[in-house]
């Protein structure tokens, strides 16, 4: 026979398991929650982790990229330099060449016939024929000859021998225009076909490339 008491007992019973079924189940949801939240942390500083490697590699090959081109620049600036060293050197080469040419009898003959050849184009009687103070007295009576050859009034100025080097330079009379077969005007008016030629040759040669 059920006592009062057993009654109270088995409702206890009841209402405790019932309570202590409902605490299990908060408690294995809150343990859920939380292990989702610490998993979601992990997920989210990995991601953070990730990114920031992404971004100190992309910096890291920003820097690197912007180090490569400076020291390209710099090795181009300094290419460019020396190619340019290299060819006033050259030029002064060209002119000291071009000083001892005027020592030889060959350079007598080809000045002659240099002015041989402007004189038969130009229709003015009176002109003025500029050479070194050094031509003058090698060149003044093959000079002559051509002026009566060619039917001229030849006047012979001179100038220094820093001023042209050598050939000539001829004006007419009112000097209203200038023909200049000087020699120091052939290779600077020359400049920039030698640096092109000579360019050329030192990239076919290799020897001024630069590489990183």
């Amino acid at each position: 026979m059920t006592t009062i008491n057993d009654k109270l007992d088995i409702f206890r019973k009841l209402v405790y398991e019932q309570e202590e079924e409902k605490y299990k189940k908060a408690l294995e949801d809150l343990d859920e929650k939380a292990r989702n939240l610490i998993e979601s942390k992990k997920l989210e500083i990995k991601k953070k982790k990730e990114d920031l490697a992404e971004r100190e590699a992309l910096l890291k090959e920003t820097e690197k990229n912007k180090a490569i081109l400076e020291k390209q620049q710099e090795l181009k600036s300094k290419l460019l330099l020396k190619r340019k060293e290299i060819l006033e050197d050259l030029l002064v080469s060209l002119q000291e060449k071009a000083t001892n040419f005027t020592l030889t009898d060959e350079y007598n003959d080809a000045v002659i016939e240099n002015i041989s050849e402007v004189l038969l184009n130009i229709d003015d009687k009176e002109l003025i024929i500029t050479i070194t103070e050094e031509d003058k007295e090698k060149l003044e009576k093959s000079i002559l000859k051509l002026a009566k050859k060619y039917k001229k009034d030849i006047s012979i100025s001179t100038v220094p021998k820093s001023k042209i080097i050598g050939g000539f330079i001829l004006t007419d009379k009112d000097r209203t225009y200038s023909i200049d077969n000087s020699y120091k005007t052939i290779i600077e008016e020359n400049r920039y076909e030698i640096g092109k030629r000579l360019y050329k040759a030192l990239e076919e040669a290799g020897d001024f490339q630069w590489k990183i």
